[in-house]
């Protein structure tokens, strides 16, 4: 998102400079536009950024700067009181931030961090949300006053949005993709217990599971004791996801937090529908049951077995499916984003 809305405003007019924490050029950086600068910070943690970042806000920072890190809003704040010109900064919030710091193992970011987190956010001059769970966490418990709160949600990227009506042709088989982190909050435990069922019913079902991460070894040994080594491929993690997409009759996910599941609004870009358990915050808001996929009410694995065996059985209109995530082209979300900042 952070590349996707420098690129938009730079196309805009406006003059954009990305800061960055460290040097390396990440795999992101390919993706700004020549438009935009890049700034280093020369540091490896958001506690180190300190005098880089006073130094940055004495010489030239501008008048309105987009927080992508609650850390370094809370390192801004206090900074700002130190200048003679005020900047106006708005936090792009990003995740249920409760959930994401109940679920952190670590003493410095679960005690620390989230204390200074907790201090700063409400001080930020305007946040931005990427769903209405999000604001309402943000509001609940962090005190956030909610005329400050812009809800917007993310935007597909450029990059797959120009390819969203490429075809593949499609494997026999009712093929269902999962794409994101290998991770506990992803919980995706729980949908290989969900494929058992459908598996069970619809012999021909196969699981594509697209990313990595520390749970991946654990998932592996799960599909082997379930029988289900035969339908389930791990394919690691991919730099081009477009293909996951299109080759999938249905997209899931059944992570027990998120922020805004990106994977969703991406596979409806393609035309492939997409079914989700209703997990804090994101998925209520994007998916149209019936239209361009289903959401599960529950995390009963044959709840959640039932509606991927129901998007195996609808007629679905890919058409219209693609046309449900016009609302989150970039352009769109870039005009909103402007509101907000400049509101």
């Amino acid at each position: 998102m952070c590349t996707v809305l420098a690129n938009q405003f730079a196309d805009m007019g406006y003059a954009v400079r990305v800061i960055v924490m460290d040097s390396e050029i990440g795999p992101m950086r390919t993706d700004l536009s020549s438009k935009v600068t890049v700034m280093s910070l020369g540091v490896k943690r958001a506690r180190y950024a300190i005098p880089s970042l006073y130094r940055f806000l004495c010489r030239d920072a501008a008048d309105q700067i987009l927080v992508f890190n609650h850390q370094i809003l809370a390192i801004l704040i206090p900074l700002r009181r130190l200048l003679r010109r005020k900047p106006r900064f708005i936090l792009r919030n990003i995740s249920t931030l409760s959930q994401q710091f109940s679920a952190e193992k670590s003493v410095w970011h679960g005690a620390v961090v989230h204390a200074f987190a907790r201090g700063a956010i409400p001080k930020a001059d305007h946040v931005i949300a990427q769903s209405h769970g999000m604001a309402s966490d943000l509001i609940k418990n962090y005190a956030v006053d909610p005329e400050k709160i812009s809800i917007i949600h993310n935007a597909v990227a450029p990059q797959i949005w120009q390819r969203r009506e490429e075809f593949q042709e499609k494997e026999e088989g009712f093929r269902i993709s999962f794409v994101g982190r290998l991770e506990p909050v992803k919980d995706v435990s729980l949908l290989l217990d969900a494929f058992a069922d459908v598996k069970a019913k619809l012999p021909t079902a196969s699981l594509s599971i697209y990313g990595d991460g520390s749970e991946r070894s654990a998932l592996a040994k799960k599909a082997k004791a379930l029988d289900l080594e035969d339908a389930v491929k791990f394919f690691g993690q991919v730099t081009d996801v477009v293909g996951c997409y299109i080759a999938a009759d249905v997209t899931a996910l059944t992570s027990i937090y998120e922020g805004f599941p990106n994977c969703l609004i991406e596979s409806i870009a393609f035309g492939t529908p997409i079914v989700s358990v209703d997990c804090k915050s994101g998925p209520e808001e994007i998916i149209e049951n019936g239209q361009n996929g289903y959401l599960v009410r529950s995390r009963r694995p044959r709840d959640i077995a039932e509606a991927l065996l129901k998007a195996a059985e609808s007629d679905w209109d890919r058409k219209s499916i693609r046309v449900s995530a016009s609302r989150f082209s970039p352009e769109q979300v870039a005009k909103a984003y402007e509101a907000a900042i400049f509101s």
